[in-house]
């Protein structure tokens, strides 16, 4: 136990860090780099357990990374790369490996601008379409899919309208749920809403399509 802050390293180029029991972080210079404990493989630096920084690879061109169990990068092409946990094809890859070690592009497409992750996890691209894949437990993905899990990003709708996605974790519930933002402010909802709690005023559960979420001035 640290009992107060504590440089990690020397190094002053740090440029971003995200964690959930594992730790990635970016520097300056695009490199990534992770440590902490991974379940299986999932640092992608070949060890369940490193107690420094160690580089993930030897690419200098990531932009943005996410993790909670599975982990997602993009690069400075807007390519989407993941590893890690793959229960339920989490990762989008196509694939039922229950572990991915080493970052794995999803798809080919390089316009990917965040991912948020949750029991699922929802993708926006840079020309404003939003997508989804993982758990679809009752349609709860708002991709109008039968599937009970979807190992590929398939689209949410056909808006290209999107600026923005939230999917709240809720691992010990299991919920999928996710809010989305719209480049006319307006804020959608869908996923498990139980007694109302997506706040569109229906009790539907799930909601299987983005609703509205009204409101008398507009979303930020």
């Amino acid at each position: 136990v640290v009992m107060a802050p504590t440089q990690v390293g020397s190094s002053k180029d740090w440029a971003s860090v995200t964690t959930l029991g594992s730790t990635f972080a970016l520097k300056t210079d695009g490199t990534l780099w992770a440590w902490g404990q991974g379940e299986g493989l999932g640092l992608g630096v070949g060890s369940s357990t490193v107690m420094t920084p160690t580089q993930v690879g030897g690419d200098q061109d990531w932009f943005s990374v996410v993790t909670s169990g599975p982990t997602f990068a993009i690069k400075t092409d807007g390519t989407l790369w993941a590893w890690g946990y793959n229960g339920g094809g989490i990762l989008g890859l196509g694939s039922n490996d229950m572990m991915v070690p080493v970052p794995t592009q999803v798809g080919s497409e390089g316009n990917w601008a965040n991912i948020s992750i949750g029991v699922s996890v929802y993708g926006l691209k840079l020309d404003g379409t939003l997508w989804a894949w993982g758990s679809n437990v009752g349609g709860r993905l708002g991709v109008q899919s039968p599937s009970f899990n979807l190992s590929t990003p398939s689209q949410v709708g056909a808006d290209s309208d999107w600026s923005n996605v939230v999917s709240p974790i809720d691992w010990m519930n299991s919920q999928v749920r996710a809010f989305g933002f719209k480049s006319d402010g307006t804020l959608w909802g869908w996923g498990d809403n139980a007694n109302g709690s997506i706040g569109t005023g229906s009790m539907q559960n799930p909601l299987t399509t983005p609703t509205k979420i009204e409101s008398v001035v507009p979303w930020k």
